[in-house]
């Protein structure tokens, strides 16, 4: 059996009998293929963010907002059903991507209008960081084995339960200040956050790869694509609040 990846999309085992139905018919899962669909969904991503920028210029700014926000709960929503429903990436892949990039526009415009040239130097950083995971993985300077998974998903888990802490004390009127602003401790945390991730790059590597050796169906190309999207976004979000920390202790 494939090993899964720490990325929460990857949690969930794809490969039923559905999945070996498909994987007999011939049409498998390779490596280009599925960064093909990456670059399918990684432009939409794009072409969404570019869109909210474009927008900032015109009176219609303030109205658009609430539709960028909602856009990133549709695209939780989204990424959930995909999750649980592998097949469906290829119909939700790009709507998840279209979706997700009104956040990300959202985000880098706010920040880009505190700190300018911030989103292009974060999408920089992001590209690098990824191409070095790339070249590590293929290396074998890293090795997507059985330690690394349980260090990488005890780290998300550990994340995930830290953001949920500050969720739950939100509600009672105090914040966890130290999640967001530039002190040592949230500088701290914020940079482990993108170890975290650029780590998660190497694991769904690995997916995608052996998945190509296995000759997973067809069809798991775009939940592959759609597993690399995921973590490239929480990558990029994590590079950007890093940048906006620095530049704000300038």
């Amino acid at each position: 059996m494939i090993r899964t990846s720490s990325n929460p999309a990857f949690t969930r085992s794809p490969f039923g009998r559905r999945g070996g139905a498909l994987a007999m018919s011939g049409q498998t899962m390779t490596a280009e293929g599925t960064m093909n669909k990456l670059g399918i969904m990684l432009l939409a991503c794009m072409g969404s963010a570019f869109g909210v920028f474009w927008v900032a210029a015109t009176p219609q700014l303030q109205a658009f907002m609430p539709i960028a926000y909602l856009g990133g709960i549709f695209g939780l929503i989204l990424a959930i059903v995909i999750i649980f429903k592998p097949h469906l990436a290829a119909a939700l892949g790009v709507p998840y991507a279209l979706c997700e990039g009104l956040l990300v526009g959202t985000m880098s415009l706010t920040l880009e209008s505190a700190y300018p040239g911030i989103a292009i130097q974060a999408v920089v950083v992001t590209m690098m960081i990824a191409a070095a995971m790339m070249v590590m993985y293929r290396t074998g300077m890293i090795k997507a084995n059985n330690k690394l998974r349980s260090i990488v998903g005890s780290a998300l888990m550990g994340i995930l339960m830290l953001y949920l802490f500050s969720f739950l004390m939100s509600l009672f009127g105090m914040q966890l200040t130290f999640l967001y602003d530039s002190s040592p401790l949230g500088m701290l945390l914020t940079l482990a956050m993108v170890v975290v991730a650029s780590l998660c790059v190497v694991l769904d590597l690995d997916f995608i790869f052996k998945g190509e050796k296995m000759g997973l169906p067809k069809e798991m190309e775009w939940y592959g694509a759609f597993g690399m999207m995921v973590t490239l976004i929480w990558l990029y979000i994590e590079v950007l609040r890093l940048l906006a920390m620095l530049r704000g202790r300038d």
